[in-house]
């Protein structure tokens, strides 16, 4: 499928600040490390970044281009049953230390199409997105620690229900504080 431009004065506008906010940002690293991700950027990219810049650091001595693994978040795709099963259940039971899940950020795609409206009836799939944080001993975030992201696929052969608003329902539930294991089993009753 060939896809046309639309040259109106606000995809041109859009079109500069995206340019903007995608050129190449060293800020706050050493004039070496910056010269080094700078050349590799102008050689691979040809003034177009593809990644940002706090994913990516620089060996000045070797000059050579390396990835930081301290500042780069991390993404996680789960099915339905490792999310509920290998996750919370565990987590729920204290075998997961370190992290929280901290929002159900909603649905990317619904019935294999990125979410957009409007839907087709009825939802046969979702894949939800939630971000998690990594705590320390108290259940604090730790300061300046990655974001994790976990995206989550469902459908409705992987359940006896078909009913996506109980997946929704649980989903939505999960990051709360107030969350338990009595909960997770009642709500995995009408969904198993």
């Amino acid at each position: 499928m060939q896809q046309t431009r639309n040259d109106s004065g606000i995809e041109k506008t859009l079109d500069l600040v995206n340019q903007e906010l995608m050129s190449t940002q060293t800020i706050g690293l050493p004039d070496i490390k910056s010269e080094v991700i700078n050349n590799a950027y102008e050689i691979a990219y040809k003034d177009k970044p593809f990644c940002p810049h706090y994913t990516i650091d620089a060996d000045e001595i070797a000059a050579e281009l390396k990835l930081n693994l301290e500042s780069a978040a991390i993404i996680f795709e789960w099915d339905f049953h490792e999310l509920v099963k290998v996750f919370t259940a565990n987590k729920l039971k204290g075998h997961f230390k370190g992290v929280q899940l901290w929002a159900y950020m909603g649905n990317q795609q619904i019935n294999e199409e990125c979410n957009s409206f409007p839907v087709n009836w009825p939802i046969e799939s979702i894949k939800g997105a939630f971000l998690m944080y990594q705590v320390d001993a108290e259940g604090k975030r730790l300061e300046g620690s990655n974001d994790i992201e976990i995206l989550v696929r469902w459908h409705k052969s992987m359940t006896k229900t078909a009913d996506y608003q109980l997946i929704e329902a649980l989903f939505e539930r999960l990051p709360a504080t107030d969350f338990t294991q009595e909960e997770l089993e009642n709500r995995l009753a009408e969904i198993y």
